[in-house]
């Protein structure tokens, strides 16, 4: 019959229509996926740069700790060099002002005895 047949035709177009339907879902469905997968191995790339700068960050934030430690090590030791040469300078100092001291009781002591040698002088 006809109209059998005409209805069995809409029904086809309708399929069809949904068919087409159905199939520009999957292509936007299949372009979203692959924007996606786009942007994942983008971000994936950012990733793997982001660690391998903090990496060398890490190293550089190492070296930086470790040559810190070294010059406070190494402030540490001039300032012992320091104490020892300031104890030296004040042993130095000491020393001198006992030289100085035995020489005022030298000079005192050779004027005694120019002014005893001047009196057996006077005598003889």
């Amino acid at each position: 019959s006809g109209q059998e047949l005409g209805s069995a035709l809409a029904a086809r177009q309708m399929d069809e229509s949904r068919l087409s339907s159905v199939e520009a879902v999957v292509q936007q469905l299949e372009a979203s996926l692959a924007h996606a997968e786009t942007r994942a191995s983008s971000e994936s790339q950012r990733a793997i740069l982001l660690q391998a700068q903090l990496g060398d960050t890490t190293l550089r934030l190492d070296a930086e700790t470790q040559r810190r430690k070294d010059l406070e090590a190494h402030q540490r030791q001039l300032q012992g060099t320091t104490r020892d040469s300031e104890a030296k300078l004040d042993s130095a100092i000491g020393a001198r002002e006992n030289v100085e001291a035995q020489l005022q009781v030298a000079q005192l002591r050779t004027g005694q005895l120019t002014e005893e040698i001047k009196t057996y002088h006077v005598e003889l």
